[in-house]
């Protein structure tokens, strides 16, 4: 009896150490903070993986509302007003979506922060659009990655890296 009690006591205690560990997920969780000005901008996103699959025009069809990223909605924070292509937009949380084509991306900065699916988004909460050219690199990315790059006091301009091939933002 006693060695079915202790058995038992390890069994549950396995179980109950297995039920918190914590698994990587498939498309790991990033955020990107950087002091821009006198405040920051922060991108929380998803970066999914290649794994084999062909990603834009594919997984994810050109044409269509997509998340930019995977697994929750992308969100830009903005501490400060900035401006973004010509359009100003107030400090606060916003969503990130685009549009990706295959000679052209619209990017969207969103007043939805939520947005997972296509069938979720609402075209009259966009802030602003602004148009990306995709340009072509070397190397392929097997993550989806965003970068800050060109900052200065007054700009700040987003790397978008996927695949083959990249495009920016300012």
């Amino acid at each position: 009896m006693k060695k079915l009690i202790i058995a038992a006591t390890a069994v549950f205690a396995f179980l109950g150490a297995e039920a918190q560990l914590k698994t990587p997920a498939p498309s790991p969780t990033q955020t990107v903070k950087q002091d821009f000005g006198l405040s920051n901008i922060e991108l929380s996103y998803s970066r999914p993986g290649m794994k084999g699959r062909k990603i834009f025009g594919d997984l994810v069809p050109y044409g269509n509302v997509w998340r930019t990223g995977a697994n929750s909605a992308t969100t830009l924070t903005f501490g400060d007003e900035v401006t973004i292509g010509d359009k100003l937009i107030p400090a606060g949380k916003y969503g990130l979506l685009s549009i990706p084509g295959k000679s052209g991306w619209t990017l969207i900065i969103s007043k939805q922060t939520d947005v997972t699916s296509p069938a979720a988004y609402k075209q009259e909460q966009d802030v602003v659009r602004v148009q990306a050219s995709p340009l072509k690199q070397k190397q392929r990315q097997k993550h989806l990655r965003f970068s800050l790059q060109t900052l200065t006091q007054q700009a700040a301009i987003y790397r978008l890296y996927g695949q083959k091939q990249w495009l920016y933002f300012p």
